[in-house]
């Protein structure tokens, strides 16, 4: 196999989940010298999803790893290549890019981001051991499994109670776990949820654990004022204590207050030439279907932003 070289290189992508191998696809086959830099293996949160039932077409659904290995064959048909190494800084010099991990430079015309955000976790015991089992952080994705069920939803801010609504819809009962007597949701959110005959509250609580046999069971729950420890019968536990987004290479002038980088709608940073897609944009609605349009759209855009430095039009 032949050295890559990495001084040359017209799209560069730093991450390989949904997003960043859909532009490493669209951007190999527009015929960029595409390069797809992923720390960790190709797929990213793909690799953590059981079973995908809401992707478009696949009506028998498809487990992550799976998927991830079909999107990371399509990139590489068309000539992209995933690099596995951990970028650190990142900088503009004139009109190229400049990534750097611990023992390599990349030198790209354009870049798109695609690091994702890593979920905020409890850290409690049994919530590694039943991820995809009754533990999730997606109400979207994982709400159907559970139609008729009761679950547990741990949170205090508007995703938290607005996900805990939507679960309502599929679920018998949803215990709303939050560890302050208040919520930092927004009022009209607040009032909803209230309303709504489902949901049931356990405030100045935290969750101790989470028990089962092969699926989720039991959650512990303890009141931080009386100390009682409960214990809820749960076919699923939902947790959404917020996400971190992988960004800390970034310059803080493309981030917001969070973390997350700001875009506009073409998916530009305030930065020329530099894009981001997916789950580390700011206020980015987080599914698959999403993701894989973020980087399709990213792609297009930076085609042209490159065919402008080369004079050309784009059409």
């Amino acid at each position: 196999m032949a050295t890559l070289d990495t001084s040359n290189i017209d799209l560069l992508i730093i991450g390989g989940g949904a997003a960043g191998l859909t532009a490493g696809m669209y951007g190999s086959r527009a015929g960029l010298k595409t390069v797809i830099v992923e720390k960790n293996a190709a797929g990213g949160k793909l690799l953590l999803i059981d079973l995908i039932d809401n992707f478009p077409s696949l009506e028998e659904g498809i487990d992550g790893f799976s998927l991830a290995e079909k999107m990371t064959k399509h990139a590489a048909k068309f000539g992209a290549e995933v690099v596995s190494d951990d970028i650190i800084s990142l900088e503009k010099n004139e009109n190229i890019f400049i990534a750097k991990s611990k023992n390599s430079e990349y030198k790209a015309r354009a870049v798109i981001i695609a690091t994702g955000s890593t979920y905020k976790y409890l850290s409690v015991d049994g919530e590694g051991k039943f991820l995809g089992k009754g533990v999730s952080y997606c109400a979207t994705c994982d709400g159907p499994f559970f139609k008729g069920k009761d679950v547990v939803v741990v949170g205090g801010g508007d995703s938290a109670l607005t996900e805990a609504i939507l679960l309502t819809k599929y679920v018998n009962s949803v215990t709303l776990v939050h560890r302050k007597d208040s919520f930092r949701a927004v009022d009209s959110i607040v009032k909803l949820a209230s309303n709504n005959k489902k949901i049931k509250y356990m405030l100045n609580s935290v969750v101790l654990s989470i028990d089962g046999t092969n699926k989720v069971e039991i959650v512990s729950i303890e009141n931080l004022l009386s100390k009682e420890i409960t214990k809820v019968k749960a076919d699923a536990i939902f947790i959404f204590i917020g996400s971190n987004p992988n960004t800390l290479f970034l310059s803080k002038s493309i981030l917001d207050n969070e973390g997350f980088i700001k875009t506009d709608e073409n998916h530009q940073t305030g930065i020329e030439g530099l894009f981001a897609v997916g789950d580390v944009k700011s206020g980015q609605f987080r599914q698959i279907v999403t993701a894989i349009s973020d980087g399709a759209t990213a792609v297009n855009n930076a085609i042209e932003y490159i065919n402008k430095l080369d004079g050309k039009e784009y059409h």
